[in-house]
């Protein structure tokens, strides 16, 4: 593996980490009772992570990185990229 694709991969770790940070937190939320513009809110700001997370992955795959689906839902490394280090 490239090692310079190292730092791009820390990146989508962390992306990754936030989505999950945030969707607890709308499952927190929603068990509360907030109400669906709250709730509306959290999911826009999870598609503003989503949209950051794909231009990092778009660049992970202009710099050689194997990307599933990059101009699809569900875009994701795959193949050996995708093995934890």
């Amino acid at each position: 593996m490239d090692e310079s694709l190292r730092p791009i991969e820390e990146q989508i770790r962390e992306y990754d980490a936030r989505l999950v940070k945030c969707a607890r937190a709308l499952v927190e939320k929603a068990d509360a009772g907030a109400d669906w513009e709250a709730l509306d809110a959290e999911v826009g700001f999870m598609d503003i992570l989503q949209a950051h997370r794909r231009g990092v992955l778009a660049e992970y795959s202009r710099r050689g990185g194997k990307v599933k689906d990059l101009c699809a839902f569900g875009a994701r490394v795959e193949g050996e990229n995708a093995k934890e280090r």
